[in-house]
């Protein structure tokens, strides 16, 4: 609960209906679906990711981000894709030809995942700053202003390297 910042209220809640929850009680007005299931492909009945064609990619597994990206690639406009291990982050973005083109390269196989204490993957303020830098790419292109493809940021160090 606390690595994730979820009051007792939500112990034993899926997570999924805890997010949507709390997204309805910050904004009433927000259309919220949810899925009590993994991600599949056969989740992408209208094939839009929105009518943005926006995507924030936040999910524990690179296997689940290659078929996010591979089912949805053709109608994204902007994507950006958070990643952690601990106190590092990694944030991809792409948003051309050229970054569409060398996302796929970040990408890698399960077994070659960094492999870290459970509560090393899931701190509170390692996530709050890759939501952070997610949402600053995402400022910057509806700016127009130019954007960071690939930005790791380490906390220990207090390095922020654009790749």
């Amino acid at each position: 609960m606390g690595p994730q910042a979820w009051s007792t209220e939500y112990l034993g809640q899926k997570k999924v209906l805890a997010v949507a929850e709390n997204l309805q009680m910050i904004n009433s007005a927000t259309d919220v679906k949810t899925h009590l299931s993994r991600w599949k492909t056969s989740m992408l009945e209208d094939k839009k990711a929105t009518e943005w064609g926006v995507v924030f990619c936040c999910v524990d597994s690179i296997e689940t981000r290659k078929h996010i990206w591979l089912g949805n690639k053709a109608d994204i406009h902007f994507w950006v894709d958070g990643r952690m291990a601990g106190e590092v982050i990694r944030v991809v973005t792409a948003v051309d030809d050229m970054s569409f083109m060398n996302y796929p390269a970040t990408l890698f196989s399960e077994g070659e995942a960094f492999q870290g204490a459970c509560t090393t993957q899931s701190t509170v303020y390692s996530a709050s700053l890759a939501a952070g830098l997610m949402v600053s790419q995402f400022a910057k292109w509806l700016r127009d202003a130019p954007i960071d493809t690939d930005l790791t940021f380490s906390i220990g160090s207090g390095e922020l390297t654009p790749t």
